[in-house]
């Protein structure tokens, strides 16, 4: 499975980007404290996960695979009205970084559909942030990360550290 490794005060860290398929398999297998991720588009549901009691956090969110900035350029008011509410959100965005920094995890699972596009830009994107390294998903050519969910989930990370070093 692609995972991320990476040193983070000392602890080894690790990220995987996963399809809702592969997640949903090993869910109940995971042998080590860990939170997950998970992603889906807006009409589908969340198929069950095993039971697993390392599992000490869900975070479950629904947006389309798309780029937010084209749906704000050349689409018509019937694609905007029917696609544009469902792409990836500042509130979502923070809420993931507040999940990140709420829980603390030294293993996170992100899944979508298929664990190409979506997931691979929320995991580089804490990969970035939290490590300072992304390219264990941009150098691995499994994934094409959606790089507007991977550049506005980077911004709130920044956005809520520079609150933070002002208070």
């Amino acid at each position: 499975m692609p995972q991320v490794n990476a040193e983070r005060s000392g602890q080894e860290m690790k990220i995987l980007a996963l399809s809702c398929r592969e997640a949903v398999g090993v869910s109940g297998e995971i042998p080590v404290s860990h939170v997950m991720i998970r992603i889906t588009d807006p009409k589908n549901d969340f198929p069950p996960l095993q039971d697993n009691p390392k599992r000490t956090a869900v975070l479950e969110q629904k947006f389309y695979d798309l780029d937010g900035d084209a749906v704000m350029r050349g689409w018509s008011e019937e694609e905007k009205e029917k696609y544009g509410g469902g792409c990836f959100s500042n509130p979502q965005a923070r809420e993931i970084v507040e999940f990140i920094k709420l829980n603390n995890p030294k293993r996170i699972i992100v899944h979508c559909d298929a664990g190409i596009s979506r997931s691979a830009g929320v995991a580089a994107a804490i990969a970035k942030f939290l490590t300072g390294s992304d390219e264990c998903i941009f150098g691995n050519r499994r994934y094409i990360p959606n790089m507007f969910v991977y550049r506005k989930l980077l911004n709130a990370f920044m956005e809520v550290e520079n609150v933070e070093e002002s208070q």
